[in-house]
């Protein structure tokens, strides 16, 4: 029964109170994924498991007992504390900053969720280095925790455990040829996403699956590259990063964890998206992740998307403007060097240097240049004798004033922000089209957005 469905069964059947008729459509429901390391709580402290540690120093060394938890106060992180006080002699090399590393001693498998332990309050604490346990070959399935993901409409999964009647349609499934993720929302997610929005906080969202379309056993190396496309992806999309963490593995018979990558990547505050996807629509990302994860997976492209998606991060926030604008053309002179354009659309009304560069780019992926009639404040920045020759040479000229002491324009704040915009939204396209994404997006150069209002990209507009 296709989603819609299973929505109108259940509505029907919860008018009549029928009981049977609801009872038969949870019990038809797939349940939502439960990750192995979770929490219901905004910035949540979570204890992973127990390791053997050593803590080496100039002259000496000590074997330990420590705890490893996620903390995510002020940003997620992985710490570990040992059971016991480390020697006043280390503890000493450790206050003077002499302490070589913390190393995790080897142990078979996956370390087990901890239970109550006591620990010493003058015990050593230290930051966790990156830590794999167990086996990474022959895994069926993995499952990982998500950070800061806002509630998306998706396929309806029932929360909670078997006992529980609650039910959301928030399932989304990505797939490419070869894999297939699923990510399931946790419980009473619209609630705690707004208290961590309000607090500019962290809270885990989702849990997710990762398997294989072919059923096929796999290793930790194609995790890391899978979910490493998944939060590049996730960032492009969410304007800010967030995302897969702390993947387990397990075997095709089995159900006790065999493989686990203790490592956090960079995680920001949460912020309600305002980019190109919309919550609205699940297909976006599962149409552009085979695109994005093709590149990824090609020699030299990785390094090009990590840059060109960290600009986009950065000038995302226009607070300082100043900052963000600049960042926002830098994503773009580097989109213009490594995209395909041709130079046979040159005409000497795209003018020269980096604006005509971006111009061309932009016209070789069928996206307009013009500046759009509402920004007024933009287009009445340039000189009455020397109008801008499109988007691309106005936020170039912006740029150059804003990190030049001479300014050659005076720009007033609204025509500042008409330009950010303009030149987010050139990055959106260009990216997408690059990508070779055909499905429909949410402009952020509409005055009256909406979630839901979605468009058809140009290029694809152009065919219609």
């Amino acid at each position: 029964m296709a989603p819609d469905e299973r929505s109108i069964a259940f509505t029907a059947a919860a008018t009549a109170s029928d009981v049977v008729a609801v009872q038969q459509f949870f019990d038809r429901l797939p349940e939502a994924a439960r990750a192995r390391y979770r929490s219901l709580h905004v910035n949540p402290s979570i204890r992973l498991g127990w390791v053997p540690i050593t803590v080496r120093g100039d002259r000496l060394s000590e074997h330990h007992q420590a705890l490893v938890s996620l903390i995510c106060e002020p940003s997620p992180r992985l710490v570990l504390r040992t059971a016991r006080p480390i020697s006043g002699e280390l503890l000493m090399e450790a206050l003077s900053g002499s302490v070589e590393y913390v190393r995790v001693e080897p142990i078979k498998g996956v370390p087990p969720l901890p239970r109550s332990r006591h620990i010493d309050a003058q015990s050593y604490e230290a930051r966790l280095p990156p830590t794999t346990f167990g086996s990474g070959l022959d895994l069926f399935r993995v499952g990982f925790s998500a950070f800061n993901l806002p509630p998306i409409m998706g396929n309806v999964v029932r929360l909670g455990g078997a006992r529980r009647k609650t039910a959301t349609a928030g399932r989304l499934v990505i797939a490419s040829a070869d894999w297939t993720i699923a990510l399931d929302p946790t419980e009473n997610l619209r609630e705690r996403v707004e208290r961590a929005r309000v607090r500019g906080g962290h809270l885990l969202s989702h849990a997710g699956v990762l398997m294989r379309a072919d059923n096929q056993p796999f290793d930790s190396a194609d995790v890391d590259v899978v979910l490493g496309a998944l939060y590049w992806l996730l960032a492009f999309a969410m304007g800010r990063r967030c995302g897969p963490a702390l993947p387990y593995g397990y075997r095709r018979d089995g159900h006790r964890a065999i493989w686990a990558d203790w490592r956090i990547r960079a995680v920001d505050s949460y912020r309600a998206p305002v980019g190109w996807f919309d919550l609205n629509d699940r297909e976006g990302l599962n149409r552009l992740f085979p695109k994005f994860l093709d590149l990824w997976q090609q020699s030299g492209m990785r390094g090009l998307l990590v840059g060109i998606i960290s600009w986009y991060l950065a000038a995302q926030a226009p607070d300082p403007i100043e900052i963000a604008i600049p960042a926002t053309q830098v994503a773009l002179e580097t989109l213009a060097h490594v995209v395909p354009s041709h130079r046979a659309i040159d005409d000497k009304a795209l003018g020269g240097g980096q604006a005509r560069n971006v111009a061309r780019m932009l016209k070789s992926l069928s996206i307009p240049i013009g500046i759009p009639a509402t920004m007024t404040d933009l287009i009445s920045a340039a000189k009455p004798a020397e109008p801008w020759k499109h988007g691309p040479d106005a936020i170039t000229r912006l740029r150059d004033d804003l990190v030049h002491p001479k300014a050659k324009y005076q720009w007033n704040g609204e025509a500042m922000v008409d330009g950010w915009r303009l030149g987010l939204w050139y990055i959106e396209m260009a990216l997408l089209a690059w990508l070779g994404y055909d499905g429909t997006y949410n402009s952020r150069l509409e005055d009256n957005r909406s979630r839901g209002r979605v468009i058809r990209v140009p290029w694809e507009s152009e065919k219609r």
